[in-house]
């Protein structure tokens, strides 16, 4: 039933999920040719094992502290890109002994975390129900709320403040639930779907109000404004969901229409409504994305614009010699980095965010990994 129970990388294997779809949507776009894309995947994967530490998690110098949640963008990437197995194993082990950690805070279960949680222990072969002695599949079911207005929707447990649950977490959650053939997958994958925007696009944000008629996605109301970002996330994960076609289809192959109207000239992505300027981590999202929805052109553009932004040998300069692989946020960040290099913890952390989210789009460069 899930179409990433056996893979060994997101992307490759969501371009194979897709691919039935597409040709259901008449989706033509030719392959990508390969252009030196070995050494760019290889040199990404290189430097973002580099910044996990001997402990197995990305640590945060700005502010001290272990960031559990880009440990896991940065295993990710490494498992899709492939190679450098020990580390993603020191990470997972790191993952394990550290989920409430990650996933609670005075008391509170955050719906988000244990999603993304869940979902990449899934996704990793782990069993979500018992990653690290921890029933975080039970975690997630019990955050999917059974009652109207709100069924189908994720939800901070316990929580007496706010609610940060948003449409990020939920597209984790459907992944997760859908993988695990729980009885919440469908009530999340409706509320899921009910964020989408009459343009194809994706929002951020759930309703304040709990008690309110969920709406959905509102043209012009404020907390509807579409997203690159939620729309790229809710596309990965509705790309696992099979046996829900009329559903799924109609609203992916909006999806991939908005994407492609608000992709930039030059290839890239802005973050928001795509109108702001481009930026690594919006332009990777979406190029997974449109690999997912067997969009090549499009995917392989986006591809294009990270790798010129990605340090390599020809354009690294003294102050980034070392540096073979990162990926800049954006141009401005680049030449920052060829100027002063990437000395302090801010801009490491920049880095560090920018090439977990857009190395994997690399993989859209390799002859054979999109198809349409």
């Amino acid at each position: 039933m899930h179409a990433l129970r056996h893979r060994s990388g997101r992307l490759r294997a969501l371009t194979a999920a897709a691919a039935g779809l597409a040709a259901a949507v008449s989706l033509a776009t030719p392959a990508v040719a390969a252009g030196g894309a070995a050494t760019s995947q290889r040199n990404a994967g290189d430097w973002l094992a580099r910044q996990i530490n001997a402990q197995g998690v990305v640590h945060n110098g700005q502010y001290d502290y272990d960031d559990y949640g880009l440990t896991i963008d940065v295993a990710t990437a490494l498992r899709d890109l492939g190679g450098h197995g020990d580390v993603v194993k020191r990470a997972d082990k790191a993952l394990k002994a550290h989920v409430a950690d990650y996933t609670t805070f005075g008391g509170v279960a955050y719906a988000n975390s244990v999603a993304k949680l869940a979902a990449y222990a899934g996704r990793s072969g782990y069993k979500p129900g018992s990653f690290g002695g921890v029933n975080l599949l039970g975690q997630l079911k019990s955050s999917v709320a059974t009652a109207a207005p709100i069924a189908g929707r994720i939800q901070d447990t316990a929580s007496e403040s706010a609610d940060y649950a948003n449409v990020i977490g939920q597209s984790f959650a459907v992944e997760a639930l859908e993988r695990a053939d729980a009885a919440q997958a469908d009530s999340a994958l409706t509320f899921l779907l009910d964020q989408q925007c009459d343009n194809g696009a994706f929002r951020v944000y759930f309703e304040d109000d709990k008690t309110a008629e969920q709406q959905g996605c509102v043209d012009g109301a404020a907390g509807s404004e579409p997203d690159v970002d939620a729309t790229a996330f809710a596309v990965l994960a509705l790309s696992t969901v099979q046996g829900h076609d009329e559903q799924v289809a109609p609203a992916l192959y909006a999806a991939r229409s908005w994407l492609a109207g608000v992709q930039k000239s030059g290839g890239g992505f802005g973050s928001d409504d795509g109108t702001g300027a481009a930026n690594s981590n919006s332009t990777g999202l979406a190029a997974q994305a449109l690999v997912a929805l067997g969009s090549c052109d499009k995917a392989s553009r986006a591809a294009s614009w990270i790798k010129g932004r990605q340090v390599s040998a020809s354009n690294a300069g003294a102050k980034l010699a070392k540096q073979l692989g990162a990926i800049a946020l954006d141009q401005a960040a680049f030449k920052a980095g060829k100027t002063k290099g990437i000395t302090n913890a801010v801009t490491r952390d920049q880095w560090r965010r920018a090439s977990a989210q857009a190395a994997p789009a690399l993989l859209a460069l390799q002859a054979g990994a999109c198809r349409s």
